[in-house]
């Protein structure tokens, strides 16, 4: 992974950790959102294509195929902005999503245990059944700020624009 500064140099790429927090930060609050428009525009069919990525996110973990593994939970987690209709918020998100590809290869110390992702992945998915939006972006907040390491401060900071 590699930082190009044209006309300059060339470096490997590093990722702070001040920046994972700032990122978690964004990632949580358009995640959030996404959630919610899940909520309202998606079908059971649309939360079975979730369903089948964290099949595959479990699959390549079992298989120790870090690569598929990252690209799955991404692809996971995206397909919530794409089920919520907002094509402003799909565009931002896959930006967002691709340099989350490489800051959990980076930092891949930081990604759950296969059981945990997955148990955490199948709850939030029954929460889009159910339709549960409240418990639905419970889910998501506390599954994706192990990630991020935020702290309770930071956290409170989204809990507060969840419930807005």
């Amino acid at each position: 992974i590699i930082t190009v500064y044209p006309n300059r140099y060339a470096e490997v790429a590093t990722y702070r950790d001040d920046w994972i927090k700032e990122t978690g930060l964004i990632r949580i609050s358009l995640d959030i959102i996404a959630a919610k428009l899940a909520v309202f525009h998606g079908s059971n069919y649309d939360f079975s294509v979730m369903n089948h990525y964290l099949e595959e996110c479990n699959k390549a973990a079992q298989a120790k195929d870090r690569v598929k593994r990252i690209k799955m939970n991404c692809a996971f987690h995206l397909e919530l902005s794409r089920i919520s209709k907002n094509k402003e918020l799909l565009e931002i998100q896959e930006r967002l999503y691709l340099k989350l590809e490489f800051m959990q290869a980076c930092h891949y110390q930081l990604v759950e245990t296969i059981e945990n992702q997955y148990q955490e992945h199948l709850a939030i998915v029954k929460a889009l059944y159910d339709r549960n939006t409240e418990e639905l972006i419970h889910l998501i907040m506390n599954h994706e700020k192990k990630f991020h390491t935020l702290n309770p401060n930071e956290f409170s900071v989204i809990h507060h624009i969840s419930t807005l």
